[in-house]
């Protein structure tokens, strides 16, 4: 019994620390409305200048996404992720996760009539 108890502890823990370091730490994308333009995201950088907050980059012009940094060693990330999507300029906010690319093609045999963004060179994939 206890050497159950004490493999799913073990795996738990694992599984924990797996998925625990996806996340950019101190990032957050926000998608702003439509109707927001910039000196709107000025104010609301400037609102949320106690978060220790700046712009790093433009991710998207055309779909209004940002992507900030802020000091997430001062503030309770999940009470600041919170408090950015209540604000009525903001549609959408998540934290900013680390991605990586896919090095194999799946075995799925349709995978070519699926997939059909394929550039000249086969192992630049998009």
């Amino acid at each position: 019994m206890y050497r159950k108890v004490f493999s799913t502890i073990i795996l738990v823990v694992f599984a924990l620390n797996l998925f625990a370091n996806t996340r950019a730490a101190g990032n957050v994308i926000v998608k702003f409305h439509e109707a927001t333009n910039r000196a709107s995201i000025s104010e609301f950088v400037a609102e949320h200048a106690h978060f220790d907050m700046s712009e790093m980059e433009v991710l998207s012009p055309r779909f209004n996404i940002h992507l900030y940094s802020f000091n997430h060693e001062a503030v309770d990330e999940y009470s600041f992720l919170d408090t950015i999507r209540r604000d009525s300029r903001v549609h959408l906010a998540q934290f900013n996760h680390w991605v990586e690319r896919m090095e194999y093609i799946p075995n799925d045999p349709l995978f070519n009539q699926q997939w059909r963004i394929f550039l000249s060179d086969e192992s630049r994939r998009v």
